[in-house]
């Protein structure tokens, strides 16, 4: 931490001239976040100044922990003004949605830099608690409904947090490897009090949460990367599966095309993406980032989908066959994730930020609004059900088979059972399709007889 403090002197600096150009960007395209401006560009300049002032103390530890306490302070001054100004004042009001964006991203970014920079895991903790409560307990303060507002300030500084972590673990801690000073070694005998253990095991539970949902190399088990080595051929019939049911909500209600525009990009993105992960050699690496492509890809689906309906009307009086076959596009999403070995967090911020954006999303369907929701609910959930009954069916039929000597002889060298269970259900849907499509060497002679005749 004090490493990372003492060479991001400069990341500091770029970060406050940063925030005030996107300050000035909300600003000119919206004049009524003037307000938020007399609160936000002086929070930048106390923060540049108390880090000039910490540069000047020789003892980083101690430089460190009053930046950070001066970040707080200077936190906990404009969120509360920010309450009590728009409370009793009408401060801040009917924000258009660019200024919105442009505030949820300078959020976004402070979670970010307060990883990089070094701050201690009790600053990071209560900076996101003091804005997620200014932003919860504030009145109405854009033109957004209130819920979607907190939800988008939420993500942000969320979103940020989980960056910014996973940005420290990628360019390595130097402090984890440095050697301490007879000082710090000392101090270290003592030990931490009970509160401060307290709250790193707290943040220790937050960090893994974090971990478990972004998805980790190390957690890959055998298994799951086996069964995303074997089911390519299964992701790209996967998809055109999904474009093929798009078509035909498509043909049957021509009001579908706005959810065709997110669909269908949707799909070319996860096939993209799976076609750069299979050259990773690595397939625990992988997995993991075909993970986070997927959830990318879906977040920006879900968020897009909810703030077009909301603004634009985007999607509106779909009749009932292009509900269902969405419903059904989105039921088969977790019985391919669990066929293709995603990790458990995977599947669970997929099924949440669906279930969210459908249920945050203004009336999308001719249905009744919470019957849409119900339907689409239980797509996930069966699908999810549905997809863990299978790999288990899967695993089960292959671990208690009896094979013959000759194949006992061949699995030494060869594939897993699981692999071999999705090549005999894989060849059993092939021969199924042939059989519906036709094949010239099932024609017998009286068929051809008869053809000719």
């Amino acid at each position: 931490e004090m490493d990372r403090f003492r060479v991001t002197f400069t990341l500091h600096v770029a970060f406050c001239v940063f925030g005030q150009l996107v300050c000035a960007v909300a600003l000119l395209a919206d004049p009524a976040f003037w307000a938020n401006a007399l609160q936000i560009i002086p929070f930048y300049l106390i923060i540049l100044i108390g880090r000039l002032y910490c540069a000047r103390i020789p003892d980083v530890s101690v430089a460190v922990v009053l930046f950070g306490r001066i970040w707080i302070a200077a936190t906990l001054v404009g969120t509360s003004s920010f309450v009590i100004l728009n409370t009793y004042q009408d401060f801040c009001k009917d924000l258009t949605l660019l200024p919105v964006i442009c505030w949820a991203a300078m959020t976004a970014l402070v979670p970010v830099y307060l990883n990089l920079t070094g701050m201690q895991p009790g600053i990071r903790l209560l900076n996101i608690v003091s804005c997620l409560l200014a932003f919860a307990l504030s009145p109405k303060w854009s033109r957004m409904p209130q819920q979607h507002a907190v939800l988008l300030m939420a993500t942000g500084l969320l979103s940020g947090e989980l960056s910014g972590v996973l940005l420290v673990r990628a360019f390595g801690k130097a402090a984890s490897t440095r050697r301490a000073s007879p000082a710090l070694l000392a101090q270290s005998a003592a030990g931490p009090d009970e509160f401060t253990l307290a709250m790193h095991k707290a943040w220790t539970l937050l960090c893994r949460a974090c971990s478990f949902l972004a998805g980790s190399p190390a957690a890959v088990s055998a298994t799951e990367m086996d069964r995303f080595r074997v089911t390519f051929t299964l992701h790209v019939a996967f998809c055109v599966f999904g474009q093929l049911v798009c078509a035909v909500a498509l043909l049957a209600d021509p009001a579908f095309w706005a959810n065709a525009l997110q669909i269908i990009p949707f799909y070319l993105i996860i096939l993209i993406g799976r076609l750069y992960c299979a050259r990773i050699p690595d397939v625990s690496v992988a997995v993991v980032l075909f993970g986070r492509i997927w959830i990318a890809a879906t977040l920006v689906g879900t968020s897009s989908f909810v703030i077009l309906n909301t603004y634009q009307d985007f999607c509106k009086d779909l009749t009932l066959l292009p509900v269902i076959c969405w419903a059904a596009m989105t039921a088969l999403v977790p019985v391919y994730l669990n066929l293709t070995g995603m990790q458990p967090g995977i599947r669970l911020l997929n099924i949440v930020s669906c279930l969210l954006a459908f249920a945050l999303s203004p009336k999308w369907s001719r249905m009744p609004q919470q019957h849409a929701v119900l339907l689409m609910a239980t797509g996930l959930l069966s699908g999810e059900l549905s997809g863990v009954l299978l790999v288990r069916a899967f695993g089960k039929a292959a671990s208690t088979r009896r094979a013959s000597p000759a194949l006992l002889a061949q699995s030494a060298a060869g594939p897993d059972e699981f692999t071999l269970a999705m090549h005999k259900a894989w060849t059993l849907l092939c021969r199924a399709c042939s059989f519906l499509a036709g094949s010239p060497a099932a024609v017998s002679a009286t068929e051809m007889d008869r053809f000719r005749v």
